[in-house]
């Protein structure tokens, strides 16, 4: 992708003139971004590189939930998460034209690290420190789905399950009640 498409997107989230650094296309593509005044992103064009590795995550609505939950977990003072950029029209998802097709795109806060290595699971702290962070995260994320659910039961509104869960909890839930 070409420079002058990115900065059209980066505009959208008005960042100008920043330098970007291309990461690699795997399941996204994806760059690093660092604007003028000192702050570095993460851009992401939900485009696979094969179409065998396309699946919920690209779709709009399975994007727009993983950018909802990074949202709301990155308000957390426990939870070190990157958080999703807004653009200029309050969406969190950029719906771009390239290559004849229409992709999604969104911007992350930069949180520096590395990938998890093979090695580092051999490493019975890691793998420790690991396992409570997977534990905080989901912990949130279980009292998150509660409460919006009884928000939504209370209003009456059954047919509008709440963003957070998942299709399968909603059933559940409405199938006991």
């Amino acid at each position: 992708m070409q420079n002058e498409q990115l900065q059209k997107i980066l505009n959208e989230y008005g960042i100008r003139k920043p330098e970007i650094t291309f990461i690699r296309h795997n399941e996204n593509r994806t760059y690093k971004v660092e604007d003028h005044d000192g702050s570095t992103y993460l851009l992401r064009i939900h485009q696979p590189v094969k179409d065998g590795m396309a699946g919920q995550q690209h779709t709009y609505d399975g994007l727009l939930g993983e950018l909802q939950m990074l949202e709301h977990l990155s308000g957390r003072d426990h939870l070190l998460v990157q958080r999703p950029l807004r653009n200029r029209e309050g969406k969190l998802i950029t719906i771009i034209e390239h290559e004849g097709k229409r992709w999604n795109s969104s911007m992350l806060t930069w949180l520096e690290g590395r990938d998890l290595q093979k090695d580092d699971l051999s490493d019975p702290v890691m793998v420790e420190k690991l396992g409570a962070s997977i534990q905080s995260c989901t912990n949130s994320m279980v009292s998150t789905c509660r409460r919006a659910w009884m928000s939504v039961r209370v209003r009456g509104l059954l047919t509008h399950a709440a963003s957070w869960c998942t299709g399968a909890e909603v059933h559940q839930r409405y199938r006991r009640l």
